[in-house]
């Protein structure tokens, strides 16, 4: 029966150790790329500030 135990529990072990691993890649990765998209957004122009964007479209044309 201490076998059976013994066996069960570095199953067990040995399954938390991967999730915990995989928890840690998967938030790195994630990071990473949510800092990439939103330099690649705002490299292209699609993702700009709102107050230039305001005057840009709002404020210039009226005064034109």
């Amino acid at each position: 029966m201490r076998k059976v135990q013994n066996i069960v529990q570095k199953d067990q072990d040995l399954t938390n150790d991967k999730k915990f691993l995989s928890r840690i890649v998967g938030k790195s990765f994630l990071k990473d790329l949510k800092q990439a998209t939103l330099g690649i957004l705002v490299d292209n122009g699609i993702l700009r500030d709102l107050k230039t964007t305001d005057m840009e479209y709002v404020l210039i044309p009226i005064l034109v």
